[in-house]
């Protein structure tokens, strides 16, 4: 049977697919690695590859400068961003605890 642990999916694919998640949940908060890969532009376009700014950078960006209902938006824009996060977190426990629950159950 090799790795296959009875659920007809390797064991391994499991701990890949947490870490992927986790590791986008890690990617939103870097700040300067998102902003250097995505650009600056504040142009929307229909092209995904084109460049674009990322929530951490607009924040960084624009918080030493704005005022009032700018800096709100700003606070609110990392509040969402906190949000994303948490729950891009959650899921990938979900899935690793989900997986390990299945690993001891096929070991059994």
């Amino acid at each position: 049977m090799g790795n296959d642990q009875g659920c007809g999916v390797p064991a391994q694919l499991w701990g890949i697919v947490g870490a992927v998640i986790l590791g986008l949940g890690r990617a939103m908060g870097e700040t300067i690695a998102v902003a250097l890969i995505i650009g600056g532009s504040t142009q929307i376009t229909a092209n995904v590859f084109a460049s674009g700014n990322a929530m951490p950078a607009v924040i960084v960006d624009q918080i030493g400068e704005s005022t009032g209902t700018f800096t709100a938006a700003l606070i609110g824009l990392g509040v969402v961003l906190f949000a994303l996060t948490v729950i891009i977190n959650t899921t990938a426990q979900s899935i690793v605890r989900r997986a390990e629950i299945r690993m001891k159950g096929a070991a059994s």
